[in-house]
C-alpha cells in the first residue's frame, strides 16, 4: 500500500507516541506555518514541542530515492529561520553521504519509515545525531505464534495492545 505525499505526512503524526519517547518530545503538532526570522512564513509537515518550550521541525519526504545534501541543507535553514532547535527528517530511505554529513552539523536527525507501513503495522529506524547507534521500532497488527508443528496467525491479545 503506497501512500501519497499528504498520507505519509499524517502518517508520521499519528506514530507520534513512538517519535516522541525516542526524542524526548511532549507533542508532535500537524502541519502549520511558522513565522521566521526572515519575515517568510514556513509551512512545515508537523512541529515536535520540547520539554522546555522549544521546538524541532519535522518534514517528511515519500520519495524512491535517497534525499539530497541540498534537501537537507534547505531544512537546516527553515530550522535556523524559524529559531527551532533542531529538526527530524522522514524519508523512506537513508541520506545520502553528503546529506547525512550535513544532516549531523545541523542536529537533524533522520527517521526511516518504510513506504508500506500503517499505523498498526510499521517498520522504522531512528538515527539520532547525538547518540551512538540507531533504535528501530516496529508494530504489528497480528502477532505470529509458533507450535509444535506450524505456524498460524492469531489476532494481537487487547490486553497487549
Amino acid at each position: 500500500m503506497s501512500h501519497n505525499g499528504k498520507m505519509f505526512e499524517q502518517l508520521v503524526v499519528k506514530l507520534k507516541n513512538t517519535t516522541k519517547k525516542y526524542f524526548e518530545l511532549t507533542d508532535i503538532e500537524p502541519k502549520q506555518k511558522i513565522g521566521g526570522k526572515s519575515g517568510v512564513c514556513w509551512e512545515v509537515d508537523a512541529k515536535g514541542v520540547l520539554a522546555d518550550g522549544e521546538f524541532i521541525i519535522i518534514e517528511c519526504r515519500q520519495r524512491k530515492k535517497h534525499s539530497s545534501q541540498s534537501e537537507i541543507a534547505a531544512l537546516a535553514y527553515t530550522i535556523k529561520d524559524c529559531g527551532a532547535k533542531g529538526g527530524i527528517f522522514v524519508t523512506g530511505h537513508p541520506l545520502q553521504r553528503g546529506a547525512a554529513k550535513v544532516a549531523e552539523y545541523e542536529n537533524i536527525h533522520n527517521v526511516i519509515l518504510d513506504l508500506e507501513s500503517t499505523e498498526t503495522a510499521y517498520g522504522m529506524e531512528c538515527q539520532r545525531t547525538d547518540r551512538l547507534g540507531k533504535h528501530i521500532a516496529v508494530g504489528f497488527e497480528e502477532k505470529i505464534g509458533v507450535s509444535d508443528n506450524f505456524f498460524h496467525k492469531t489476532p494481537l491479545d487487547a490486553s497487549r495492545a
